[in-house]
């Protein structure tokens, strides 16, 4: 039974990536949901041939890739079945009058079968890993940093994250929630419009909870400085996001605070930041991927988490979906630029 569970324990390790063993199953596939909302929306044809173009370019070097993970795991388990059942039980085959018998007995002591079967996990997660690191290097280098050109030219990507965002985030004060650990990977930072310094970067974030740790935040944490200051604290939150402020503002909108809570301690400053223009575009955005988050405009600075789970990560035993998944990074990346662009431009118009 000890060993049958090993087997299990190695299989997950295998087909889950390790970085998120320690986060909840659900929380990992949550960004289908928002995937799933843009299947029947158009690409522009644009998009399309530029996915075709770069998946032309690396489908020698990402297939082969996948073929060796796919060798990887049946060698693994091959070999765990061959300790376990097979050899235990050739070595016990008895020939009695011309008949075969079977006597499964291990020949292997449980003990050394063990240690075995424990190297043999540890071998294939090595090679495992380290050919999953290319492959999420090819795809991240080709495909993702293309898509972000694509969307701005001014905008720079960077695999592995940027240092200085785990100080930004805590700065943004969301809710001031304790956490233990702070993850980032996937930056990407360059300015909009010349004049608005803007920095993205993929977030997890985790606090010990007992015997187990919980995932308090995992998505995409957005930081902008902006060319004009607030005078007021304002927050924008869907309605799952529960921000803990009494400061709530009615804009006798009903269809937009369907889905929103604004706070703000003057009532006039959130009409005047918060125009038709502006609600159109959050409006859009919620109704079209129905992902939560949290926005919080302080002086110059404007915060935003969205609680996506895991982005710009690819697929890859099953590749069809991917330009989907591609698609989907890039309506919430591309959100983010007409969101801050219409804000900072009503902030001017209001000569703050």
């Amino acid at each position: 039974m000890y060993l049958v569970l090993m087997i299990i324990v190695t299989m997950c390790f295998i087909f889950i990536d390790f970085k998120r063993l320690s986060n909840s199953f659900r929380d990992i596939f949550s960004n289908r949901k928002y995937i799933k909302n843009l299947e029947n929306t158009n690409m522009p044809e644009e998009f399309i041939m530029l996915y075709q173009d770069i998946e032309k370019d690396c489908n020698a070097q990402l297939k082969k890739l996948r073929k060796r993970l796919i060798i990887i795991i049946t060698i693994t388990v091959i070999l765990i079945i061959a300790i376990i059942f097979v050899i235990p039980l050739i070595s016990n085959t008895t020939i009695s009058n011309g008949r075969i018998s079977y006597h499964y007995q291990s020949g292997i002591s449980n003990d050394i079968s063990e240690i075995i079967v424990f190297l043999i996990v540890i071998v294939g997660i090595f090679f495992y890993t380290i050919n999953n690191i290319k492959y999420k290097k090819i795809y991240k280098d080709n495909f993702v940093r293309s898509f972000i050109h694509y969307l701005n030219p001014n905008l720079e990507y960077k695999p592995e994250g940027d240092i200085r965002i785990e100080e930004l985030y805590e700065k943004a004060k969301f809710d001031n929630k304790f956490f233990n650990s702070f993850y980032e990977d996937d930056c990407i930072s360059g300015f909009i419009d010349k004049n608005i310094n803007i920095k993205l970067c993929d977030i997890s974030i985790e606090r010990d909870g007992g015997k187990h740790r919980k995932i308090i935040k995992r998505g995409l944490f957005t930081y902008i400085e902006s060319s004009a200051k607030l005078p007021e604290e304002l927050i924008i939150n869907t309605h799952n996001i529960n921000s803990g402020n009494d400061d709530k503002v009615e804009l006798d909108n009903e269809e937009f605070e369907t889905y929103y809570n604004i706070y703000c301690c003057s009532k006039i400053l959130a009409y005047q930041v918060l125009t038709h223009d502006v609600m159109d575009e959050l409006l859009r955005f919620y109704k079209e991927l129905n992902v939560d988050f949290e926005i919080v405009l302080r002086g110059n600075k404007i915060y935003i988490m969205f609680h996506t789970g895991k982005m710009f990560e690819p697929k890859i035993f099953s590749t069809k979906n991917n330009i989907q998944i591609l698609w989907a990074y890039y309506n919430v990346t591309n959100f983010i630029i007409n969101f801050i662009t219409k804000i900072n431009k009503e902030l001017q118009n209001l000569n703050i």
